[in-house]
């Protein structure tokens, strides 16, 4: 599912070209679902801050080359690979 809603934000940023506010949507919303999966508050806090400061890099990245498509499909895929392999090699 993860990977589902980080592909809509990214469209709605094409969408948009309002990256900070999409990823600070993001991160919400990624708090939301670790409080209802019953996280601590300090990791709740940790995960929202690193993936805050990801995203609004990744989504700048997106909106900045939202116009040549097959650049804006290897950010998106590099940056997703690079995220949820990352998250699985921490865990």
């Amino acid at each position: 599912m993860g990977i589902v809603v980080l592909i809509f934000f990214a469209w709605l940023v094409h969408q948009n070209h309002r990256p900070l506010r999409m990823a600070a949507l993001y991160t919400g919303l990624m708090a939301l679902l670790s409080l209802l999966a019953g996280a601590g508050l300090g990791t709740l806090l940790l995960n929202g801050m690193v993936t805050l400061a990801y995203m609004s890099g990744f989504f700048w990245l997106l909106d900045r080359y939202s116009d040549t498509l097959v650049i804006w499909f290897a950010l998106l895929f590099s940056g997703a690979l690079l995220w949820f392999g990352a998250g699985i090699l921490l865990t």
